[in-house]
């Protein structure tokens, strides 16, 4: 079936077994209009991606935490930009993959370089910066940031909700 206006937002997806968010529509479907914001993005187990977008239009991926498994953008998918997203895992390789795939790609923070992206932020060992990346058990998965962290002050404001994971009001500052 058909997917207009989905919003993903405050909300936590670990230990998944194989996608912990998989936008790809079935039997004709079109899935259109997908802002996915504010999450906590942490592992999924048998090597897939925690976030994968493939044939959809007009996605916005904004201000989520990614701790443990790859996020995806299929070439297919058309008009996705993101922003302002912490990529602890992405080598070069899959950030950079990220980018060419997406409309807009900018201020997201990832652990090695990323060709074709704007206003990125590289910091080594960026899990780090989570007060708890472990996502075993998944209760003690919390990916706030630790005071200092590299993340803070980083983020593009037109891009930043209003309110952040914890319903607290933000600036983009």
């Amino acid at each position: 079936g058909d997917v207009d206006g989905l919003v993903i937002r405050n909300s936590i997806f670990t230990n998944s077994g194989t996608q912990g968010i998989f936008l790809n529509p079935y039997n004709g479907g079109v899935t259109r209009n997908v802002l996915i914001e504010n999450n906590f993005l942490g592992t999924a187990h048998l090597g897939y991606n925690i976030l994968n977008v493939r044939g959809v239009t007009n996605v916005v991926v904004r201000n989520n935490s990614f701790a443990g498994s790859d996020f995806y953008t299929g070439p297919e998918a058309v008009n996705v930009d993101v922003y302002n997203n912490i990529l602890a895992a992405a080598d070069s390789n899959d950030c950079g993959t990220l980018a060419s795939n997406a409309d807009a790609f900018s201020n997201n923070l990832s652990p090695s370089s990323c060709s074709g992206a704007s206003g990125h932020t590289t910091v080594a060992n960026l899990s780090s910066q989570y007060v708890n990346a472990a996502s075993s058990p998944s209760s003690a998965l919390d990916l706030h940031l630790k005071t200092g962290a590299a993340a803070i002050g980083k983020s593009l404001a037109s891009q930043t909700p209003s309110i952040d994971y914890d319903r607290e009001g933000r600036t983009g500052s």
